[in-house]
């Protein structure tokens, strides 16, 4: 197999192994120990990687990491992602809905020695906050 296939691959199985099925303690296998996230403040290392992960699992129930693109070139991966969901838990200070929602956006992951050492992403999160704020409201009665 190509180095870009090999490398293609690990984000796949990552994809769903971790981000998908919640097997944080397979985490160590994808990810670097000096691992950063560069997605607004840095996420680095595995045991942050996990806490920043269980706390979306916790907001968002059955969360499923689809990709829809991925491309490969020397040691970056670039995957295009769609992952739906369900406001189950507090997410920015709003509580639970119900609603679902469809995070969409795109990630950037460097490989280095068959792992992943270095993310940047790119997401609606602003979409996601409009969407459970109007459900909050209209759960409630409550002005936008």
């Amino acid at each position: 197999m190509a180095e870009n296939d090999e490398h293609k691959e690990l984000v796949r199985r990552y994809a769903d192994d971790v981000l998908t099925h919640q097997r944080y303690d397979l985490l160590e296998q994808y990810i670097t120990p000096d691992f950063v996230d560069h997605f607004g403040r840095d996420i680095e290392g595995p045991i942050a990687l996990t806490v920043q992960m269980e706390a979306m699992h916790k907001s968002f129930g059955d969360l499923t990491f689809h990709v829809v693109h991925i491309v490969a070139e020397d040691d970056i991966v670039a995957v295009h992602f769609r992952v739906p969901g369900i406001h189950r838990d507090e997410f920015s200070g709003i509580p639970a809905t119900g609603c679902a929602v469809e995070w969409k956006g795109a990630m950037f992951y460097r490989i280095a020695g068959n792992r992943i050492a270095e993310g940047w992403g790119y997401w609606n999160v602003m979409e996601i906050v409009t969407t459970v704020r109007t459900a909050a409201a209209d759960a409630d009665g409550s002005e936008r």
